[in-house]
């Protein structure tokens, strides 16, 4: 086969790129750039503030100068390492407690959909492949059926973008650190959306934090992002140095009512004054279930981008710039 200049590469491939179906673009542009990655040329990717999307004039032209991009090639990446459920059989859950918001999740009737990994067209397609279900019957061989619940350990790659570039400032130099980081979906996120300093995961799991440091290797992201294996009491110094602290659900279906009080309480006492707090479900919601005796108002402050007057006493269950991201809540540390 014959060498190919830049100038005729590039133009086979644009050409190429524009004869693939508008359904297949996605998964044909994770392909390429996971071939890339193999051949070594990610020196070739460049971050961006303000990923491309389907549709933008010249998504076609810098494939490799989008961030959704190459977490679109990490989630392909992941899912082939995974099961369905991306729950390992070393991860050990425990059921929320009965006034818990998430109390009906319960064994039978609930399914582990990973956000990151699964967006809701890959669930419509699970679906009509037979490989997922979307409701369960209250009584065999009866019309009297009702939806499954879903749950996400892990945030979308739509989530990251809106807490990395709609809710929180520049945070350029800063440390990001994410408690319970499992696959390391924030650690990615912040990755290619920020210019975050440091980046780190700290991981009670050992089978996670071997995926994610393969991960971390594989697409060149260890000039800034560092996993650590342990418990997060453990670590004191490295919640005291975080300037963002992402909690995604990361306590309730993990710990026991009293693990959860002693964790909140070492948080109160360790995270900074001046540091960002990222939580879902809101901070309310999670006191509300846990006996800290921490009062909200004098920890933290809901946190606006734009500067708005916030209102610590204002219900937040539903506030936020777009319902889809209503279970986030971002806080500064008073």
């Amino acid at each position: 086969m014959a060498n190919l200049s830049f100038s005729q590469a590039k133009s086979k491939f644009e050409l190429l790129l524009q004869s693939v179906k508008n359904e297949d673009k996605d998964e044909f542009l994770s392909f390429a750039f996971e071939a890339l990655a193999q051949a070594g040329i990610y020196s070739l990717y460049n971050q961006g503030k303000n990923p491309k999307v389907k549709g933008d004039e010249d998504f076609d032209d810098d494939i490799l100068n989008d961030p959704i991009v190459k977490l679109n090639t990490i989630a392909e990446h992941v899912k082939k390492i995974l099961p369905l459920e991306a729950i390992l059989p070393s991860e050990k859950f425990v059921v929320p407690q009965d006034s818990s918001k998430n109390s009906d999740c319960k064994p039978d009737i609930t399914i582990s959909v990973d956000e990151f990994l699964y967006d809701d067209e890959d669930i419509d397609d699970l679906v009509d492949q037979g490989k997922m279900s979307r409701f369960y019957c209250t009584k065999c061989k009866s019309k009297n059926i009702k939806p499954l619940i879903f749950i996400s350990h892990s945030m979308s790659k739509d989530a990251l973008y809106y807490i990395f570039n709609d809710r929180l400032p520049t945070i350029e130099n800063k440390t990001v650190l994410d408690i319970g980081s499992r696959f390391g979906a924030v650690l990615y996120g912040a990755h290619v959306f920020t210019d975050a300093k440091s980046i780190i995961g700290v991981e009670m799991n050992e089978e996670l934090c071997t995926l994610q440091n393969e991960v971390i290797q594989k697409y060149n992201m260890d000039d800034r992002i560092k996993v650590v294996h342990d418990k997060i009491q453990n670590v004191p110094d490295i919640v005291a140095s975080a300037d963002v602290v992402v909690i995604n659900n990361s306590f309730e279906f993990y710990l026991t009512i009293e693990e959860q009080t002693q964790i909140w309480k070492y948080l109160n006492q360790h995270i900074k004054k001046g540091a960002f707090l990222v939580t879902n479900p809101p901070l309310n919601q999670t006191l509300e279930q846990v006996p800290t005796d921490i009062e909200l108002q004098k920890w933290v402050k809901k946190f606006n981008l734009d500067d708005k007057p916030s209102d610590n006493d204002k219900d937040s269950d539903n506030w936020s710039d777009n319902d889809k991201f209503s279970d986030y809540e971002v806080y500064q540390v008073l």
